[in-house]
């Protein structure tokens, strides 16, 4: 009866393991210009942590998006063509200062290969904390910014499962 119970708790052990060191292998890692020209650079990885900056000016008006909360990672499906993709969203601050503000970030990642060249992002931003797991949805989205990565990277590392990982908010 020992043994059995012993055995039982070695097991649940290697499991806890294994998804310990699989969430800390899973991540997506970029920088470069968006189609519209703001600079991006982040870090997010399954296991929630990570850090998201956003930097655009266009007409006038600023975007200065620090992202440090992620609140959710998905690896999605390959493309058609095999790339691979994943979903990141995380709570932000815009501006400095007194003039900050709290918004939802959510962005989609395509790692098309190397040299980068073909990589893609669509990033989208809502001011309405209702959206704050699923920004692109929101039909008042403030900000979306899609296309290709120019002068950069976006790398998506994964664990060797191909199986559709997620973390955060399973409900989605």
């Amino acid at each position: 009866m020992r043994r059995t119970i012993f055995a039982a708790i070695a097991a649940v052990a290697v499991v806890v393991s294994g998804v310990t060191v699989a969430l800390a292998l899973e991540a997506t890692t970029g920088t470069g210009l968006t189609n519209q020209g703001a600079a991006l650079g982040f870090n997010a990885k399954a296991d929630l942590s990570g850090h998201i900056n956003y930097n655009r000016t266009r007409l006038g008006e600023s975007m200065d998006l620090d992202c440090k909360e992620i609140t959710g990672y998905r690896r999605l499906r390959n493309t058609p063509k095999g790339y691979l993709r994943t979903n990141v969203q995380a709570i932000c601050t815009d501006g400095h200062g007194q003039d900050t503000r709290t918004v939802y970030f959510e962005a989609y990642f395509v790692d098309a290969g190397e040299p980068g060249f073909n990589d893609k992002a669509r990033i989208c931003v809502s001011t309405d904390e209702a959206w704050w797991d699923d920004a692109c949805s929101d039909p008042n989205v403030e900000l979306v910014d899609r296309g290709k990565i120019q002068r950069g990277n976006i790398q998506i590392h994964t664990d060797e499962d191909p199986e559709t990982l997620m973390v955060g908010d399973l409900e989605s």
